[in-house]
């Protein structure tokens, strides 16, 4: 008798990766545009600086149901057939983009031989695109927001026998939308670093 060995991907497997980091400084003799101030030119942009980190990757595997559940309901006894191959489905591609500008600031205390404090000020856009990048699917229909109970045999008869049929697709869609689902939204952080 052979043994049949079938070669599966984990639930981490994700087939392709890129990821690329574009920074863009003005220092040292790059000092930016000047403005001139009588005998004196500023460069308000002198230690300033923008980096953009961009991540894109394909989905990761998850073994689809051929039995539809209501992912919902509670007491329920889950029975998980799987159609086709243990993990033989990917979830969509993802794509986050991140940006940061930040400028350095230095303090000077005292006249010779002070100290000097520096103080780097950044704006940090976590997200930059607002991507609504896919975590995780319902292992029936492989969608994020909708487990395909409603639309089933079983779920038609049991949408027939409640009080309020309309309220009860309503409040039921509204729980399959979890947004845990989905990855973060667009984020803003302010914040300052101080070195001493």
């Amino acid at each position: 008798v052979g043994v049949l060995r079938v070669p599966l991907p984990l639930d981490i497997d994700q087939r392709h990766r890129f990821s690329g980091v574009v920074d863009y400084r003005f220092n040292g003799s790059n000092l930016g545009p000047g403005l001139s101030l009588g005998n004196n030119t500023v460069y308000p942009l002198r230690n300033a600086g923008a980096n953009l980190t961009f991540q894109m990757g394909s989905g990761t595997p998850f073994s689809r149901n051929s039995v539809v559940v209501p992912a919902v309901a509670g007491g329920i006894n889950i029975v998980n057939q799987i159609q086709g191959t243990p993990n033989g489905f990917r979830k969509p591609w993802q794509f986050r983009a991140d940006l940061r500008l930040d400028k350095t600031l230095q303090l000077k205390t005292g006249n010779q031989g002070g100290k000097i404090f520096d103080f780097n000020v950044y704006l940090l856009v976590l997200n930059l695109f607002d991507n609504e990048n896919v975590v995780n699917v319902y292992r029936f229909t492989g969608l994020p927001d909708d487990d395909g109970f409603l639309e089933s045999d079983q779920g038609v008869q049991t949408i027939l026998t409640q009080i309020d049929p309309q309220s009860y697709v309503d409040i039921y869609g509204t729980r399959v939308n979890n947004p845990n689902n989905f990855s973060l939204p667009r984020r803003v952080r302010l914040g300052v670093l101080f070195n001493f």
